[in-house]
């Protein structure tokens, strides 16, 4: 098995003892609380703009980006990045496939940090300056310190050297200006969350998160749990994925099949959750026993059922925006393959639901701007569109 799998979702363990910062570190678990999140729904529909990008020599395979007024898209079939003011207008272009220092392998991710671009792609981070020359190129240090032979016949969960970047769904995500976390995942034959035989001890002692050194690559900690739908439910891995965002103080995470936000400290250490439910959501999950089932039933599952997905917040208005699939049912159970995903967004202020409005599919929130929110958009490979959504939310008036 390669690095066929294993999901990772974020961090947590929900229970009175959830996080810890490795399996030796029990003096540093504690108890969280879970919030009544209140719900005062003021905002029932939002009007979504969309702002078309116009590029005559891409593949339309990749993903959009918004920052400092500027629209950045990564197209990773050519590992070129197209540049846009903010109204759509072409600007310039950089990267493209090759080795030189204006030039990138391949990529998958990307991140601006203290003024420096960073480019992700498996393994692999290049630094670019402003003017995107490449000023570093590094791998992931995993620091292993097993042998081999243990790494095989002995995996646990605290060995760095069992886990790899998570293959479906990952991220990178800035913690401070020293500190990345990435998605793991293992896909060792004895520890992984696919089988019947080991799903079960996987899920309640995995690690989620790598927390990589921004200057070295090296992976100095192994932080995260899952909560306990997972633990309980061991066989739905193909909604075991997370998404988080932080505000450099706190980290946020949402599972897919979980309603509950988990929010975290600057020392990774799980202080509260809140959250509500989704409207009408199908959460009915076809259980899978092996990798086989899970390939085989992955499209169909995630096109008919509901789960939870972009989280973004906003520490400026303190609007914390959720998005989440409510699935659909069909006749028979068979699946329609026109049948489109329908999508809504929670809305938070603080931890108080404020709206729940309908939005497009592949709609993740980007940014925040001058009023207006930022969202990924329409990549359109087939009709050769390339749109990026805009919106606002206005200022709700209390009940």
């Amino acid at each position: 098995m390669k690095n066929l799998f294993i999901i990772n979702i974020l961090s947590l363990m929900i229970g009175c003892l959830f996080f810890s910062c490795s399996i030796s570190d029990k003096d540093q678990q504690q108890d969280f609380k879970i919030e009544n999140s209140k719900e005062n729904i003021l905002i029932k529909n939002i009007s979504i703009d969309s702002i078309s990008l116009k590029i005559s020599n891409t593949s339309y395979v990749g993903f959009l980006h918004f920052q400092d007024n500027q629209i950045y898209f990564f197209d990773e079939i050519l590992a070129t990045l197209f540049l846009f003011d903010k109204s759509g207008k072409s600007q310039d272009t950089y990267l493209g496939k090759g080795e030189s220092p204006k030039e990138v392998k391949n990529l998958q991710n990307y991140l601006k940090i203290n003024q420096k671009n960073y480019i992700f792609y498996g393994w692999d981070i290049y630094v670019y300056n402003q003017d995107w020359v490449r000023q570093q190129s590094m791998r992931i240090d995993w620091q292993v310190e097993q042998s081999l032979k243990e790494l095989e016949s002995n995996p646990k969960p605290s060995y760095k050297g069992i886990y790899e970047i998570k293959y479906f769904n990952n991220r990178f995500l800035k913690l401070n200006n020293d500190y990345l976390l990435t998605n793991i995942e293992s896909s060792h034959p004895l520890f992984n969350g696919y089988f019947q035989n080991t799903a079960s001890s996987y899920f309640k002692s995995a690690f989620l998160f790598a927390k990589i050194n921004l200057h070295s690559g090296k992976v100095e900690r192994l932080v995260g749990k899952y909560p306990p739908i997972y633990v309980e439910n061991p066989n739905i891995p193909i909604f075991a994925n997370w998404y988080a965002d932080t505000d450099m103080e706190n980290l946020f995470v949402s599972f897919e099949a979980d309603s509950l936000i988990y929010v975290f400290d600057k020392q990774l250490r799980l202080q509260r959750a809140f959250g509500r439910k989704g409207l009408d959501m199908n959460q009915n999950y076809r259980k899978t026993e092996n990798y086989d089932e899970y390939q085989q039933f992955f499209r169909s599952e995630r096109n008919t059922k509901g789960y939870y997905s972009n989280i973004k917040y906003f520490k400026e208005n303190d609007i914390l925006l959720r998005v989440y699939s409510q699935g659909t049912s069909t006749a028979n159970g068979k699946l329609d393959q026109d049948v489109a995903i329908f999508q809504r967004m929670q809305i938070y202020k603080g931890t108080t639901l404020i709206g729940d409005v309908a939005v497009p599919p592949r709609f993740r929130v980007l940014a925040y701007e001058n009023g207006y929110y930022y969202a990924d958009g329409v990549v359109d490979e087939l009709n050769e569109r390339l749109y990026l959504y805009k919106f606002k939310i206005s200022k709700p008036s209390s009940k």
